[in-house]
């Protein structure tokens, strides 16, 4: 039989004593471990957690009420697939897709978590009727401003008339180089004007022989005009508040062409996203004519049908 041994008496003073023993009882309590996540990162502080907007968590929360393939069916709806899609895209069985996705809209649950999915999307009915009032209210000369443009064109005018004004025209400039000859000008200085005489002189040669031929010649003529172009100003847009309306900017010839969005397209648009426009499924005769539904028919209107159906094929 053995003898348990007996624990050592401990050493020091009664204060000693007492305070190792509460430092054994503190170093036995267990330690608590940080909860390790994916990553080994631990558990995020409360202050970094992403805060949802209320009608985030709105659709976040309808969202959870739908089955699984009606969420796929929902977000698919969402990203801009039409009902038939989407329900194919929830992998719901693709030969009845157009039934089902028309099903599944009328479902509250399916219903309320796309209605939130618009909200939360900044894309809600009322929001897009009201976008779609102020783009048929909106005026596009609001946001112009109009930029004077110099402009070449041609045009006819009588030979004799142009002839004139040409003749003036070089003994101005003829002038103008007898004038520099005498001030002894530099070379640099005459000669474009010495290239400008030759060219008039040029000219009014050809304006003679033309006349020559038919005094009542016409002759083209070019003309620099001034050109009003409207052009969109963005600072003024901006200042407005009415840049939402600008589709995309490139630069052009005079500066920044805008395109605005098309007024009919966001109609468009518009009634997709919310649905507007009911899906249907066309299913004809072999020869291309409608197929009328028939519900809770008779057996002579059955059979009328199939030999008609039997008509049909005999032709073909």
């Amino acid at each position: 039989m053995t003898k348990k041994k007996n624990p050592k008496p401990a050493r020091g003073t009664p204060d000693q004593v007492a305070s190792a023993s509460a430092g054994e009882s503190r170093s036995a309590k267990p330690r608590k471990t940080p909860l390790k996540t994916k990553g080994g990162q631990g558990r995020k502080p409360e202050h970094k957690l992403v805060q949802l907007a209320p009608e985030q968590q709105k659709f976040h929360d309808l969202l959870r009420e739908c089955t699984i393939q009606e969420r796929k069916f929902v977000l698919a709806v969402l990203e801009g697939h039409n009902y038939t899609q989407a329900a194919i895209r929830a992998e719901y069985a693709e030969s009845r897709a157009p039934e089902t996705g028309s099903r599944l809209v009328s479902r509250g649950r399916v219903k309320n978590a796309l209605e939130a999915g618009y909200e939360a999307a900044g894309i809600s009915p009322a929001r897009t009727l009201a976008f779609i009032a102020a783009l048929a209210n909106f005026d596009r000369s609001q946001i112009e401003t109009i930029v004077r443009q110099r402009t070449t064109d041609h045009e006819e005018r009588p030979a004799q008339q142009v002839a004139e004004q040409v003749r003036r025209e070089l003994e101005i400039v003829r002038s103008a180089v007898e004038d520099l000859k005498i001030e002894e000008a530099d070379e640099a200085e005459i000669k474009p004007l010495q290239m400008r005489l030759s060219r008039l002189r040029l000219r009014v040669m050809d304006l003679e022989i033309l006349l020559d031929q038919d005094p009542n010649a016409l002759t083209i003529v070019e003309v620099e005009r001034l050109e009003e172009i409207p052009l969109i100003d963005l600072k003024k847009a901006r200042e407005l508040g009415l840049s939402r309306f600008i589709k995309g900017v490139k630069r052009g010839k005079y500066g920044y062409e805008i395109e605005l969005h098309d007024f009919m397209d966001g109609v468009d648009r518009a009634a997709r996203v919310h649905g507007l426009y009911k899906e249907r499924l066309s299913v004809e005769n072999p020869d291309g004519t409608p197929l009328d539904m028939v519900r809770n028919a008779s057996a002579d209107d059955m059979g009328k049908l199939l030999a008609a159906y039997d008509q049909l094929r005999g032709r073909s």
